[in-house]
């Protein structure tokens, strides 16, 4: 009968005596590895001085390319560094070299390598000012260059990029908590990238004052940011503006002008296209045809229609309809986006010319794949006005259709005229229905008390 196999098992103290002696073998054979380079390095190695030198060097050839904005040449030349200089990656003198490196890859377009080289830079040294808002700049870059299209990134991918940018813009601005640039970039993350406006103006806010509060002598010496404390300004206003808060925004346009003046960082359309829209948004209209005027000095009509529209909208205001309509149709037809129609069609109304009005918005939306609904809406309106009240209902149920189907909420326009059509129609059950569905979706829009005790007539 065969014996039952048996595992013998060390004794604990015996397992323990074996455990400290294979560590004491890799503790000595590391040791050894260790001595063994040190040997080496004092026989055939560097001198501190010589590899100091060298990386002296090496960091003055990259200026000097630097300077000639010659980024494909340091690339070329120094890319990867190990087996550039492997002496200095060796000797761990590399990281401020790596940085430099790092910054000539994003300015030629490579992304990836330039955030893997920031980031060897920020494990070696977590505190580093250069480092760490090189790495949040390089994932900003590429999350700016995906939006244009010119390199792909996946949806997580543009999320997980978008979370670290932030995390890196915090930290760099832990380390350097009064400089300009990096609440700058980080304004400009939220308010062009995500588009949340809310979040970009503290950031833009403490740019400028932040700028504000250095010394001449400071500024001097920061002269490189001051192209973004006016470029603050221009967005801090341009966000104040977007949420109606004009009366902030008005002073904040005026001071980037007049410190822009010399420079010339922003175009001069942009500028007085802003200073134009606040001014318009505050009901000076005189103003805010000053201000387009000196816009479209330096912008043609192809190129500038969004300021052309803007100043077409100001002379509708004014009830000067040929005009606007003049000077919307300064703008080619080919070069006419959407929102030109619309204000198109508002200047033909004022004129009286219903039918012309009504093929101008028909054509829009026939060919309008985003904002259909606001050529639908202001068709909806001209029916109800010449009391076609089913054609008005129709057209409003259409918008509020295409609204869902595009952007996966209703169209609270939409909803609005629908049920003043049905009110019109004595369908008092559907419009109430539709004034429910409005003030549950939007309770704060106007005119829906008034809708609602119509719904009850």
């Amino acid at each position: 009968m065969p014996q039952p196999q048996v595992r013998i098992v060390s004794p604990p103290q015996k397992e323990q005596e074996e455990k400290s002696q294979r560590q004491a073998g890799i503790q000595v054979s590391h040791l050894d590895a260790e001595q063994n380079f040190l040997n080496q390095l004092a026989e055939h190695g560097s001198s501190a001085e010589d590899l100091e030198k060298r990386r002296k060097q090496v960091l003055a050839e990259i200026n000097d390319l630097r300077s000639d904005n010659r980024w494909e040449d340091i690339v070329t030349l120094f890319y990867p560094l190990d087996r550039h200089v492997p002496e200095l990656v060796q000797a761990g003198l590399d990281n401020e070299l790596r940085a430099e490196l790092a910054f000539a890859l994003g300015q030629t377009g490579r992304y990836d390598q330039a955030i893997a080289e920031f980031e060897a830079c920020v494990q070696a040294d977590p505190n580093s000012f250069l480092s760490v808002s090189g790495l949040a700049y390089a994932l900003y870059n590429s999350l700016f260059a995906a939006k244009n299209r010119e390199i792909l990134l996946t949806p997580e991918a543009k999320r997980k990029r978008i979370e670290a940018a932030h995390t890196w813009f915090q930290k760099a601005q832990e380390i350097r908590p009064e400089g300009v640039t990096n609440f700058y970039r980080q304004g400009m993350l939220y308010k062009n990238l995500q588009g949340k406006t809310r979040l970009a103006i503290p950031l833009f806010a403490k740019a400028v004052k932040n700028w504000k509060a250095y010394s001449p002598e400071k500024q001097e010496v920061r002269h490189q940011e001051r192209k973004n404390y006016i470029k603050s300004l221009y967005n801090l206003a341009s966000c104040r503006s977007k949420i109606e808060e004009v009366k902030g925004a008005l002073p904040l346009i005026e001071e980037c002008i007049q410190e822009d003046e010399s420079s010339g960082l922003l175009k001069m359309e942009h500028k007085y296209f802003a200073l134009g829209k606040i001014q318009y948004q505050l009901g000076n209209l005189d103003q805010a045809l000053h201000a387009l005027d000196m816009a479209t000095g330096f912008i043609n009509a192809k190129d500038g229609d969004y300021v052309f529209e803007l100043k077409a909208r100001v002379f509708l205001q004014k009830k000067e309809f040929q005009t606007g309509l003049d000077t919307v149709r300064s703008i080619p037809v080919k070069a006419r986006r959407p929102y030109v129609h619309w204000t198109e069609a508002d200047l033909l109304m004022g004129l009286g010319q219903v039918d012309r009005a009504k093929e101008v918005l028909h054509r829009s939306a026939e060919r309008d794949r985003r904002s259909k609904h606001r050529a639908l809406i202001r068709l909806a309106k001209i029916e109800f006005w010449l009391k076609n009240n089913d054609q008005s209902k129709d057209l409003a149920l259409k918008a509020d259709t295409f609204h869902r189907e595009t952007f996966t909420t209703p169209d609270p326009d939409g909803l609005f005229w629908a049920a003043a059509a049905c009110i019109r129609l004595g369908q008092m059950e559907q419009a109430s229905r539709l004034a429910d569905e409005l003030e549950a979706f939007r309770p704060g829009y106007p005119y829906l008390n008034k809708l609602r005790r119509l719904c009850k007539v």
